[in-house]
């Protein structure tokens, strides 16, 4: 074994000097050459595990992942969580004339399982753990991930079908764009309903609500059942960021309701999940679209930790199986679960064991209805899949757990970064299905042999499997930081105070706690083989004894004979940046709108001799009656940056000062910049330019933001 510490397993006559030696770089010390280890104080500002990775061969873009912030200081926002299926909230029931096409299109899942309340701050601690390179949840227990077989039996969309895709170039008009909504529709879109390429959703209910006449024609009914599932695709299975509308490509896909069912809706749906989870990992992305439903129900089916305990379940109303995903419509008991609180889920996903994840949630395939089990032939397949403009890999042998099957050290993958930054804004003629042919040409001809295969069976992954020893060394352990759990922190001479309001997260600390009780025991180990006839051999017999007994009692009575853990890093998280604030709206007078101003300066008198000189813009008109500024903010002792929509005015006399000051560029009035023109920098902060004529120079504060002030004096050149 390895000595965490230096040496070989032969140097063991100075073991104990270096324990004291190490325990005194963990500590602050005591200045005195004190060698007694019990008298050291643990310096917690300056000692923090390794995250992780240890091997960057896997984890290529953590430099970019949000999870550098968290770890660094920057405590992370919640991530908003947009849907648009609001307006499907009070549905009610489908019609039953229309309810048979919503079946055949494989939408009836969707439907059962209805409005389903997002918790952001369970998807905002998901989104980071998840990483782009793998597709995957990067968990303490192993990698875990969302795959065809969690949509087919969630939600029952089709899975095994044509690409949802389209090679329509044509480049529509608004006008165009309702003249196909009637003919697909029955009814035209006013044009305030119809943003882009992309139609309202309340629209699409507010049309699908209106009452069925007795006598409809099928054609009527065609008109419902369309409005209907288009519905459902830019509410649940496809949203985007705007909330509250879809984009017009896949009614394109909708005219013949009879083959609505045989595209892969299902593997759409998880394309389009894994790219907004890959576009959320980023620092600055505070949004987040795609099916959250089917995320939200993954976690609450397989992390027991978050799950809450299903009070009673719905009664099936049409006699038609309803898929797993629909058990979670009913009420639900939150007594022993964290909900709504991200540090909760946080610390709950960084202490996580393997027997708290579910790896195997579903039932036998006979007990599932067909809608789910439609495409079980390619649940294990490696395959890209494909939504239009977006195209996302699926790597099912990096869990294969989740089957049945035993867990090796998978083979590198690539999810092709160049395909995350296809868009399809401004790109409205582009035939996708050109430009994506080669990966349309593998789902198409070789999902159903490109099958990952592997070995049957169950296993618990100890601490020291060859998987885990693998799995450890090239992941992000912990999301938290453990230096969080401290009030303030020293850098020198001065104090940094830590925000502890709310609940404060061990269980990056509690990992911490563990690796420096496993190394203490490994060192014991290390020791006792060649001393074992010393006469101050007991108190290191207790101390390992109370080494075990410490790993026993919380579980990890595996890491005894296990590796040494990484080296720790000693490192100062940079002082946390501050939210910056909103800003006001500024409030604007009902004579007209006001001037844009900043603060008022200091008083200054100017030569009157000396006109002033303006430079920028031409001269514009100025109201004579325009208010002056009676608020005179004290001015900053900080250097002056003037945004470069102000007019700076140069005055060159004995008394020179440099003021930036504005004017109000109104289309009536005018300054008359003349020889006779005077600069009276009264405190009233008015200008006499001509007689009869002035103008009032106000500075506002708000308007400038948080730029930089004039200095509180003004000194003459």
């Amino acid at each position: 074994m390895e000595d965490p510490f230096g040496g070989g397993r032969n140097d063991l006559g100075g073991r104990k000097e270096r324990l004291v030696v190490y325990l005194k770089e963990m500590g602050e010390g005591s200045g005195s050459g004190d060698s007694n280890p019990c008298t050291l104080k643990m310096n917690v500002n300056h000692h923090i595990i390794h995250p992780g990775p240890i091997d960057p061969s896997v984890l290529t873009l953590q430099g970019e992942h949000r999870s550098m912030d968290i770890w660094n200081g920057d405590e992370s926002t919640v991530i908003t969580c947009r849907r648009g299926d609001a307006p499907i909230r009070d549905l009610g029931k489908v019609d039953a004339r229309v309810l048979p096409y919503v079946i055949n299109a494989g939408f009836y899942g969707v439907y059962r399982i209805g409005f389903i309340k997002h918790d952001w701050p369970l998807i905002t601690a998901l989104v980071e753990r998840w990483r782009e390179e793998t597709h995957t949840f990067h968990l303490p227990t192993g990698e875990a991930t969302v795959t065809l077989q969690d949509v087919g039996v969630l939600l029952g969309l089709p899975i095994d079908g044509n690409a949802v895709t389209s090679s329509d170039t044509e480049c529509r008009t608004k006008e165009q764009w309702q003249a196909l909504c009637f003919e697909l529709l029955g009814a035209i879109p006013p044009s305030n309903q119809i943003v882009g390429v992309h139609l309202k959703i309340k629209w699409l209910m507010d049309t699908y609500k209106k009452p069925l006449p007795e006598d409809a024609t099928d054609e009527m009914i065609h008109h419902r059942a369309r409005a209907l599932i288009l519905s459902f695709i830019g509410g649940v299975v496809v949203p985007n960021l705007s909330g509250n509308k879809v984009n017009m490509k896949y009614l394109l896909l909708l005219r013949d309701v009879y083959t609505i069912g045989n595209y892969s809706w299902g593997s759409a749906a998880l394309s389009y999940l894994y790219h907004e989870l890959c576009r959320a990992t980023r620092p600055m992305i505070s949004q987040i679209g795609g099916c959250l439903t089917l995320l939200q129900i993954w976690a609450w089916e397989r992390i027991k930790c978050l799950r809450p305990n299903i009070n009673n379940v719905l009664q099936n109303v049409d006699g038609i199986p309803e898929p797993m995903g629909y058990r979670w419509r009913g009420t639900k008991l939150l007594e022993h679960v964290p909900t709504h609180v991200l540090r909760v889920y946080r610390d709950q996903l960084d202490l996580l064991k393997d027997d708290q994840f579910l790896w195997q949630p579903y039932p036998q395939i006979d007990g599932l209805p067909l809608s789910c089990v439609q495409g079980i032939e390619i649940w294990r397949s490696r395959i890209p899949l494909i939504c239009f403009e977006r195209v996302e890999w699926h790597f099912p042998d990096r869990v294969l757990r989740q089957f049945g099957m035993l867990q090796g050290i998978p083979p590198s993958c690539d999810t092709s970064r160049d395909l995350h930054i296809v868009t399809c804004k401004g790109r409205t003629n582009v035939s996708w299905v050109d430009m994506h042919r080669q990966y349309i040409n593998v789902w198409e001809e070789q999902r159903h042999q490109l099958v990952v295969e592997g070995e049957l069976g169950v296993e618990h992954m100890s601490y020291n499997h060859e998987y885990m020893i693998w799995y450890r060394s090239i992941t992000r352990l912990f999301i938290a930081n453990p230096y969080s759990m401290v009030n303030q922190r020293d850098e020198g001479d001065e104090i940094h105070e830590i925000d502890d309001t709310g609940y404060r997260g061990v269980g990056c600390g509690f990992e911490g706690l563990i690796q420096q009780v496993q190394r203490i025991n490994l060192l014991i180990e290390e020791y006792l083989p060649n001393h074992l006839q010393d006469d101050d051999i007991q108190p290191l017999l207790r101390a390992r004894q109370i080494t075990i007994d410490a790993l026993t009692v919380v579980g990890e009575q595996e890491r005894l004979t296990g590796q040494a853990p990484p080296s720790p890093t000693y490192v100062v998280p940079p002082p946390r940046r501050q939210q910056p604030q909103p800003r006001r709206r500024r409030r604007v007078s009902s004579r007209g709108p006001a001037p844009p101003s900043v603060a008022d300066p200091p008083p200054a008198t100017a030569s009157p001799s000396a006109p002033p000189s303006v430079a920028g813009p031409p001269p514009a008109t100025a109201s004579p009656s325009a208010p002056s500024s009676s608020r005179a903010s004290p001015p900053r002792n900080r250097e002056f940056n003037p945004p470069p929509w102000l007019i700076p005015i140069e005055y060159s006399t004995p008394n020179q000062v440099e003021c930036v000051t504005q004017v109000d560029m109104t289309s009536r009035s005018q300054v008359d910049m003349t020889s006779t023109s005077q600069v009276d920098m009264t405190s009233t902060s008015q200008v006499d330019m001509t007689s009869r004529r002035s103008i009032s120079i106000v500075f506002n504060r708000r308007k400038i933001g948080r730029e930089r002030r004039p200095p509180d004096r003004y000194t003459p050149n």
